[in-house]
C-alpha cells in the first residue's frame, strides 16, 4: 500500500510540476528574447491573409530561439507571428507592419538561407533583430517588404 501511494504521488507530482516548469521556461524565453517587449508595441489584432508558413524557425536577438514552432504569415501589410500553442505562454501574437522594419538583409551560408530584419524597438533603444530561416520564408519576406 505504501509503495502504491509513493508511485501515485510521484506521478501526480510530475503531472503538476512539469507543466508549471514548462510554462515558466517558455514565459522566461519570451521576456529574455524580446518577444514580450515587441508584443507591447506590435500586438496582433487578428490573423491576416498572405503567404502562410507553419513550423518556421526564427531567432530574436541572440537569446530567443524559436526552432520549428512559429506560425508565420507574410502579407502586403506586414508579418504576423504566433508560436504553436504549447509554446504560447507569454507570447502574444505579433503583427509587425512593414513601416516598422528598418532593414531586411537576405543571407546565404552554405545550404542555409535566412532573412534578417531590423525592427523598430524604441523601448530597447533602437532596433531588435529577428532572423527567419528557410528559403521560402526568406523569398516571401523579400517579395513583400518595401525596399529598405
Amino acid at each position: 500500500m505504501n509503495q502504491i501511494f509513493i508511485v501515485v504521488a510521484a506521478v501526480a507530482g510530475f503531472l503538476i510540476v512539469f507543466p508549471l516548469f514548462w510554462m515558466g521556461i517558455v514565459y522566461l524565453i519570451s521576456r529574455i528574447g524580446g518577444w514580450a517587449r515587441l508584443a507591447e508595441r506590435y500586438a496582433a489584432q487578428g490573423p491576416v491573409a498572405g503567404d502562410a508558413f507553419r513550423m518556421c524557425t526564427a531567432r530574436f536577438s541572440h537569446l530567443g530561439n524559436y526552432r520549428n514552432n512559429l506560425n508565420l504569415t507574410v502579407s502586403g501589410s506586414g508579418i504576423h507571428m504566433q508560436p504553436m500553442a504549447i509554446f504560447s505562454m507569454g507570447h502574444d501574437p505579433l503583427f509587425i507592419p512593414w513601416n516598422a522594419i528598418t532593414a531586411l538583409e537576405k543571407r546565404k551560408k552554405l545550404f542555409f538561407t535566412s532573412a534578417q530584419l531590423q525592427v523598430k524597438d524604441d523601448d530597447a533603444g533602437g532596433t531588435t533583430r529577428i532572423t527567419f530561416f528557410g528559403q521560402p520564408v526568406s523569398d516571401s519576406l523579400q517579395r513583400h517588404c518595401p525596399q529598405k
